[in-house]
């Protein structure tokens, strides 16, 4: 504080010996100017929350919410189908192949845990399918953004609960999502048992088993209630079922689907038979850093440039708060 009078009494055109100035008021002044503009470095050492802590973290309240599906989109892969490898044969059954007609992808699967156990199919036989598969390109750099505290990730998915669980925890990904919206499944011994998210019958784009579009907007509201807002939410999808949660969005929203992928196809095609145009805008991609470059870093960079002018505007009401330096000479 010592070194900080001297600066400021020589600013003042006191001289050196601030303390043996006369005018007792500005003495007081000055020890209040530099105890101020201490105060910020003191606590920042000391561990306290500061001025210059909360300027790398202060975002205005404004958010970004990245929602994933898993297969297709997020790995290179279809989990489900990546233990295909286990059966003796390329095909699945024939039996197991008209459940899938009859009843759906859920029950189909079901038939299919229970087929593997029955042919004495190892748990770890099956998650050693999961683990190794590929992020799909440029996703890691995604991900890398991803670690911005404005940033909130989730994964919804028609997956199932211990395939997305493995391959997260086993690519060093379990922290990055908050929440993961999927079938439920747990292995009873060496037999996955799975079950549907939900039964609904109210989405005609979605699965019975779990509407996409309902779990996003049910997400978002429950943040909004808590007091979590988003500037923009993006979609990365590659499937129809994708499409559901992509009509939800908003103006201010993206629509990522894979290039080449039926999200992509199914846009185009409702947009030209029905004149159905999302309200979001649509990015397709083949590699995710074309998502980085063209929006993500735009939303990012729009976020933190508000929270400069925000943290500015409550630097300069901090600064408004010293007291009024006033020096008062006396005529010889």
């Amino acid at each position: 504080i010592s070194q900080v009078l001297v600066i400021l009494s020589q600013a003042a055109g006191i001289g050196r010996c601030w303390h043996c100035t006369a005018n007792t008021r500005i003495q007081l002044q000055l020890q209040q100017w530099a105890e101020f503009a201490c105060s910020g470095w003191r606590s920042l050492l000391q561990g306290s929350p500061t001025f210059f802590e909360q300027s790398e973290s202060c975002t205005g309240g404004r958010r970004i919410l990245l929602a994933f599906d898993f297969d297709q989109t997020m790995v290179d892969d279809n989990s489900d189908t990546s233990i295909k490898c286990l059966f003796a044969s390329v095909n699945y059954p024939p039996h197991l192949n008209k459940l899938y007609d009859k009843y759906g992808w859920t029950i189909f699967m079901q038939a299919v845990f229970k087929h593997l156990h029955d042919e004495n199919i190892k748990k770890e036989d099956i998650l050693k399918c999961i683990r190794p598969m590929n992020l799909t390109p440029g996703m890691k750099e995604l991900i890398h953004l991803m670690s911005k505290p404005f940033i909130d990730c989730i994964i919804i998915s028609d997956s199932n609960a211990v395939f997305i669980g493995e391959y997260l925890e086993a690519n060093g990904l379990g922290n990055v999502f908050t929440k993961v919206y999927t079938n439920p499944a747990t292995f009873e011994g060496d037999l996955l048992k799975l079950e549907p998210y939900e039964q609904q019958t109210g989405c005609d784009l979605c699965a019975v088993n779990i509407c996409k579009g309902s779990v996003l907007t049910q997400y978002v509201n429950e943040q909004q209630r808590d007091g979590v807002h988003y500037s923009h939410i993006g979609y990365l999808g590659d499937g129809r079922n994708d499409f559901c949660p992509s009509y939800c969005l908003k103006e201010h929203d993206a629509v990522f689907p894979r290039t080449g992928f039926a999200l992509e196809k199914y846009i185009e095609k409702i947009r030209a038979s029905k004149g159905l145009c999302l309200s979001a805008s649509v990015h397709p991609w083949a590699n995710a850093a074309e998502i980085v470059a063209k929006v993500l870093l735009p939303w990012i960079d729009e976020i933190e440039c508000v929270a400069d002018f925000d943290n500015i505007s409550q630097e300069s009401k901090r600064l408004n708060q010293l007291p009024k330096l006033k020096l008062e000479t006396s005529k010889r």
